[in-house]
Parts: structure tokens; sequence; C-alpha cells
């Protein structure tokens, strides 16, 4: 193999390893919507808020029983890093019948795993927002830089969240609209009432660190805190962000997605592997000899050495000479050279074919 093709070999070798590197090393995703969080997208700031506004705030860190939690309302935060099991919730919804409020603020963005599992025990139906594309990067950049302002069912100033949500919530008949996007027809927040309790689904967005300070979201919050039952203790769902008791960990990519790379990392390291080696023994090329017909015999005799078939080139060369020219017979002269390609090889078929085409010059010349 020659050192350029090593070296490509090489290359494709170290992209492979460093794209499986990548794979191996994926960070875990982000505990942004926990409540001790200091991110932008963390929701340190309205706790701290609650609790300043005489709110007993608590974070829920173990397992959920069949009696619920030991609090008057749960708040369960998305984006999470692992997700409560189906029983849990399930007991969370029993809960609410016996007069408990759940409040799902959900990640407008995309259906993470554990928020996908939890809204459908829930019975809370999402759908995917579809909006047209901006291709001008000039208006796409002012598209993503404005925010939604949203009515908000406080009843004062709009309440801001990202203009590029992708995730909508479906009511049913019976519920109430807390927020809309108007122009998409995106509903971003319900409250339904569940037995003796409530459910309030609103987007994690706008009680986040980075949007709290708005007018709007303030308001929104302060409307949620008037929801809450008197006097009760709201309690975070922090478990579901890894602190405390861990609960069953969210699946932080999809596994087709790996298995698809993979494979396409195997194809591409086969393509390689097929262009960089030699396909056969080499084949030197001889360079081209003065003269046409003197080089022509010349590289014809060679590869018929190198065949080792003189005898039965030079057979059927004379053969069809003798076709094209119509002769009756070999003439004697030829015939007299049939045997030298055998004894004297590439020699011997030279001297042949130029006799042979000597030949075919008189005739030539007979005809005209």
């Amino acid at each position: 193999m020659s050192r350029s093709r090593q070296l490509a070999v090489a290359g494709a070798v170290l992209a492979l390893a460093a794209a499986a590197l990548l794979l191996l090393i994926r960070p875990a995703a982000h505990a942004e919507a926990s409540s001790v969080s200091r991110r932008s997208e963390g929701l340190l700031l309205a706790r701290r808020y609650l609790e300043a506004r005489g709110v007993r705030c608590s974070s829920l860190t173990g397992a959920i029983g069949r009696d619920g939690p030991r609090a008057g309302a749960v708040v369960m935060a998305f984006p999470a890093t692992e997700a409560r099991g189906r029983g849990a919730v399930l007991n969370l919804a029993r809960w609410m019948r016996r007069g408990g409020t759940l409040v799902i603020l959900f990640d407008d963005r995309g259906p993470g795993p554990g928020q996908r599992e939890t809204l459908e025990v829930l019975g809370v139906a999402t759908r995917p927002i579809w909006r047209r594309e901006e291709l001008d990067p000039t208006r796409w950049w002012r598209e993503v830089r404005t925010p939604w302002r949203l009515e908000s069912p406080a009843g004062s100033e709009p309440v801001e969240i990202s203009s590029q949500a992708h995730l909508a919530l479906k009511p049913r008949p019976g519920d109430r609209v807390l927020l809309e996007e108007k122009d998409d027809s995106a509903v971003l927040g319900l409250v339904r009432a569940v037995g003796r309790g409530s459910l309030l689904v609103l987007p994690s967005e706008a009680f986040s660190n980075g949007r709290l300070l708005a007018g709007g979201n303030a308001d929104l919050l302060e409307w949620v805190l008037r929801r809450l039952p008197p006097g009760a203790t709201l309690a975070f769902d922090e478990a579901i962000h890894g602190l405390g008791t861990p609960v069953r960990r969210a699946p932080e990519g999809t596994p087709m997605a790996d298995a698809l790379l993979a494979q396409l990392a195997l194809i591409y390291l086969l393509v390689v592997l097929a262009l960089a080696w030699r396909q056969g023994p080499a084949w030197p090329e001889e360079g081209a000899r003065g003269g046409s017909v003197g080089g022509l015999l010349l590289r014809l005799g060679a590869v018929h050495r190198r065949m080792g078939h003189h005898a039965e080139a030079a057979r059927a060369m004379v053969e069809r000479a003798a076709a094209l020219g119509r002769w009756e017979g070999v003439p004697p002269e030829i015939n007299g050279l049939l045997d030298e390609p055998r004894r004297l090889a590439g020699t011997g078929l030279v001297r042949l074919g130029r006799r042979v085409a000597l030949r075919q010059r008189l005739d030539g010349r007979k005809e005209r």
C-alpha cells in the first residue's frame, strides 16, 4: 500500500475514533428546570419569590407512594434528567382526585422522554407546532430574537416566552385555556379539574430565571399562587432532576439513531479500505515506441510474449488476413514464416506481421 493510501486509511480511522469518542462522552442532560438551578432555564428565582411571599416550599426527593406526597401542591418541571415511573404518576393522579394540586411545567421545545410519559398518563395530549421556516437570515434572526407575547389569565401584561416553541397542548372539553398563541392557534397553558383537585399545565420557560423578570410572567406566577390551596406546602419534584433518591433514568438519546450512525461509520470505513487497497497486481505501462505500424507490432509482440501464445496469435493473424484479402490460400512467403513465432517468440511474430502487412499493401495496389 502506498504512503498516500496509508495516510487516507489512518485519517479515516482517526475520524471514526473521534466520532465514537464524541458519542461516548456525550454530556448528560442538565437539570435545567430544577428549582435549585441558577441557570437561565432554572426555577430558583421563582422558588425564592414564592418563599418571600410566605409559601412553604420543599423538595420532593423520594418515591411517591399510593398515598401521594405529603404536600398540598406539587410542581413537576421539565426538561428532566430522570423520569417518574407510570405507577408514581398514577399515584399523583389519585392524590389529585383527593384534593391535591399538580402543576406541570412542560418543555415547549420538544417532548422529552420523561415528559411524554407523564403527560400521557395524566391524559394531556400534545401536538407539534408547524410553522413556515424563514429563509432570509435577517428576518430569521429577528424572528428568533422576538418573543411571543401571550395574553395572561391574570389580565395584566402579556406573558413572554420564546417564539421557537415546538410543542403545544390539545385541550379537552371542560379545560380552561390559559395561554394561547393566536397566529399559530397554539395552546400553551391550561387548567383542568381532577376530582376535588386540579391540574395546571404551563410552559416552564414562563417561570424560568431568564423570563420571570418580565411583568406578565411574574403576574402569571401570582395567579398560580392564588390557585394553590391556602396554607399548603408547595413541593418541587427534584428527584426527576437527579436529587435525592434515584428514580428511573430517562434515556438521553435514541438507540435507533445511534445504531444508524454505527452502520454508516462501518460502511464509510469499508469504502475507504476498498478504495485504498490495491485491486490486483500492478500492470506497468510501457512507453510508446516510434513508428505507427512498427510500434503497434512491437507492443503486440510484447503482449503475446508476456501471455505466451505466439503461435496461436500467428495463426489467427494469418487467418484473418486471408479472410479480409480473399486469398485462395496462404502465400508461400507467409507460410514459410508460420513456424517462426513458436521458435523465436516475439521476434518471429513481428517478422510474420510485417510480411502479412506487405502482402496486404501489394493486394491493395493491384485492386487500384
